[in-house]
């Protein structure tokens, strides 16, 4: 039996961002095989119809995505919208810019910045990316993950350090790169891994509800997601809890037993999930709120995992 300790961070729950579509075929793509590293966020995205290939049949996977195609994407999986929304005023972007009515809704959505220009074709970069999915998706992060190449005196600190905190990005080598430009394929990974947890690397969890009880604890029901290559048999951890982006809830532990939860007979396989109860007593809830069906939680997760 071996044993791993990691970070996980805090999973947003995200409710009904987008519509069931129908299935369609995006398996087609020329420049997306079985094999290619981004193929099921890729097709995921194109089955709900958010992002688009090529009229030449191709998905276009090394191209820079730009920011016009960013705002249209933004549009779909939202669903913004457009009705009464002002003219924006980018003289680079008029009234019959093909992207004239997702680029305007998104500004009026304050997911971009308003200015003299939009500039509709430029590339994105990495910290662009994080800061435009931060604002889009309400990403706030609860504690620093270390990047070599983010100091907090960047103005996309922040941003960068929310997608971490939910494990949209892991960084490269200890790097994050922000000012790297951001391809089709890589943006449509971002993408997928906010919208679906079963594509954020490492263990994730998801808070579905959350309750109080006639003793006075708090129950939490969380599904567990194993996005690792290990058959994970044990499971250490405690969790905090947030209802509106404030901190309700959080398990009390010691340096000594710094996760109190213990899941003797875990038994996840890998890409398996598992739904576990999780409660915090009395003691352990710092503001009793109103939990409705409504009400946005999210959850952070400190753990440890013993696999074989």
């Amino acid at each position: 039996m071996k044993k791993i300790s990691v970070l996980a961070l805090a999973f947003l729950l995200i409710v009904s961002l987008i519509s069931p579509a129908a299935k369609v075929d995006a398996a087609g793509f020329k420049d997306v095989n079985s094999k290619y590293w981004a193929k099921d966020e890729i097709h995921y995205l194109a089955n709900l119809n958010i992002i688009n290939g090529y009229t030449n049949g191709k998905f276009g996977v090394n191209d820079p995505v730009k920011r016009s195609h960013v705002a249209v994407i933004l549009y779909r999986a939202l669903e913004l919208d457009s009705a009464d929304v002002p003219d924006p005023g980018f003289k680079d972007v008029p009234v019959t810019h093909p992207a004239y009515k997702e680029i305007a809704t998104c500004v009026a959505y304050g997911l971009f910045d308003q200015a003299e220009y939009f500039k509709p074709e430029k590339s994105m970069t990495r910290a662009q990316m994080a800061k435009v999915f931060a604002d889009s998706f309400e990403l706030v992060p609860a504690m620093a993950v270390p990047f070599k190449d983010v100091k907090k005196s960047d103005w996309f600190y922040q941003p960068v350090q929310a997608l971490a905190n939910y494990n949209i990005t892991v960084g490269s080598d200890g790097y994050f790169k922000p000012n790297k430009p951001l391809t089709r394929a890589e943006f449509s990974v971002f993408l997928a891994r906010i919208m679906e947890p079963t594509f954020r690397p490492g263990v994730n969890a998801v808070i579905e509800s959350a309750s109080y009880k006639a003793n006075g604890n708090l129950v939490a029901n969380l599904v567990i997601y194993n996005n690792t290559n290990h058959y994970i048999t044990e499971l250490n951890s405690r969790f905090t809890l947030y209802a509106e982006s404030e901190e309700i809830a959080s398990h009390a532990f010691t340096k000594e037993n710094p996760y109190p939860l213990k899941f003797k007979s875990f038994g996840l396989a890998p890409k398996g999930e598992k739904s576990i109860t999780v409660e915090f007593k009395p003691n352990e809830i710092t503001k009793k709120v109103e939990l409705t069906e409504d009400t946005m939680l999210e959850v952070l997760f400190l753990y440890e995992y013993y696999y074989k």
